[in-house]
């Protein structure tokens, strides 16, 4: 029973460290402000700053000289669940009845760093170092899902050199290397008190333990990290001096994650340590981040205004399973995701007001690859979301410039929730739990731009 349990925490880690990373589609798209300001319309073709390394390495042929870029986004997601019912799978309620947990969305800080250099005519290199993947949430400690989640915070940053090459005036190619580093910290109630009913062993060495309630919950703290290595391409093609079109790919990238469970015993427990029934425990999984490719055009209608557009492939049926050993002994344990394909869409303009002033604006639609509710996490909701951005760049001297942007993120439909516990599936010790999120976003980012 007790490697039962850690097999649980374990894979409520894994199911976290993907979840969590669903505010901005599994992966942040939040590379650079330039970018924000048209919701990352521009994607591949737009090449105007030396973001264009995250999002199509041939576009540092189009910078005119050297530039550095630092940029800091600031993200607040907002979720706030709407309980319909919450059952262990005894069929009893949850306690404290009611206790929908708060707001889990908190704020998070995503940094971004760029650096190009040209090295010939011909010839440019640049460097980013970018997150990824992140995000989090935190609920109330006694709500009533805290047996699926607790607290989620997701750490990860990519440092990614590249080249380019200019093979003709019309003709630009790009690749690079990504080295990528993944951690997590995340957070979850155990119910002893199901537990022990379902045992026999469990609750001789835990007895007067209630199902489902606060004061008999283990608590379980999970770790892990890992890195792992990936590849970008681009292609950038100048059909004239005022349209362009970009296509980028960026591979998968396969981490292995190392982890380790932290348990603590429940408040009621008679003294008998969870070490006899398991413990801490070792982990490893394999996580397949999924490929992309983007496909963008841009097109400057004259001296004051550009239109952009971009469409994104992400291959997120390479997500069908997590699969998690545990050096324990304990059996592979599989969780099915049946993640979905997407294509996202993106379409924006660039407003040249003055030689000191640039505004511009854009609209996405970024849709989920969740199926249905039954797959969905309460790690972080995810849902189709609409993008509406504004933005601007004031330069400030002829070699200094400041870019800023505005993002609000909202869905149509209030993602739903209904995770079943059975007695042969993973929830069988979370529970039943199904309702509803009222879900937004808010992005505000700033850049500082700097020519040499």
């Amino acid at each position: 029973m007790g490697k039962t349990i850690g097999l649980i925490g374990i894979l409520g880690w894994l199911l976290l460290s993907v979840s969590s990373l669903h505010a901005g589609g599994f992966a942040l798209t939040e590379k650079g402000v330039k970018g924000q300001g048209t919701s990352y319309s521009g994607g591949a073709a737009a090449a105007q700053d030396a973001s264009t390394i995250y999002w199509n390495p041939a576009g540092m042929t189009r910078l005119e000289t050297n530039e550095a870029a630092a940029a800091l986004l600031m993200i607040k997601p907002s979720f706030t669940f709407k309980g319909e019912s919450a059952t262990n799978l005894l069929g009893a309620p949850i306690q404290p009845a009611g206790a929908d947990g708060g707001d889990a969305g908190f704020y998070n800080y995503v940094p971004n760093l760029f650096l190009s250099y040209h090295i010939n005519e011909k010839w440019v290199a640049g460097l980013g170092v970018v997150v990824p993947f992140g995000l989090g949430t935190e609920y109330d400690a006694n709500w009533v899902g805290r047996y699926h989640t607790v607290k989620s915070n997701i750490l990860s940053f990519d440092i990614n050199p590249s080249v380019a090459w200019r093979i003709n005036d019309q003709w630009s190619v790009g690749a690079g290397v990504s080295f990528q580093y993944l951690s997590a910290e995340l957070t979850n109630a155990i119910d002893f008190g199901l537990a022990s009913a379902l045992s026999p062993a469990l609750g001789a060495a835990f007895p007067g333990l209630t199902p489902s309630t606060p004061g008999s919950d283990g608590f379980a703290k999970l770790e892990g990290e890992s890195w792992a290595y990936g590849f970008n391409l681009g292609v950038l093609v100048e059909l004239s001096g005022d349209s362009r079109i970009g296509l980028s790919y960026r591979s998968q990238v396969q981490h292995d994650v190392d982890g380790n469970t932290e348990f603590t015993d429940p408040a009621g427990a008679t003294g008998i340590s969870l070490a006899a029934f398991g413990g801490n425990q070792d982990s490893e999984a394999k996580i397949d981040l999924p490929a992309t490719a983007s496909l963008s055009a841009y097109h400057q209608i004259n001296v004051q205004w550009a239109v952009m557009a971009d469409i994104t492939w992400t291959g997120w049926n390479s997500m069908e399973e997590l699969k998690v050993t545990s050096n324990g002994g304990a059996p592979d344990s599989i969780t099915t995701l049946n993640w979905e394909d997407t294509w996202r869409m993106a379409a924006g303009v660039n407003w040249f007001y003055s030689e000191a002033w640039t505004f511009r604006s854009g609209l996405a639609y970024d849709p989920t690859p969740v199926p249905n509710a039954e797959e969905r996490t309460p790690r972080v909701p995810d849902e189709d979301r609409f993008w509406l951005s504004m933005g601007g760049t004031r330069r400030l001297t002829p070699s200094l410039s400041l870019d800023f942007a505005a993002t609000y993120l909202w869905t149509l439909d209030n993602p739903e929730l209904n995770k079943v516990a059975t007695a042969t599936n993973e929830n069988n010790l979370r529970g039943n739990l199904k309702g509803s999120y009222d879900a937004d976003s808010i992005i505000l980012g700033v850049q500082l731009n700097y020519l040499f």
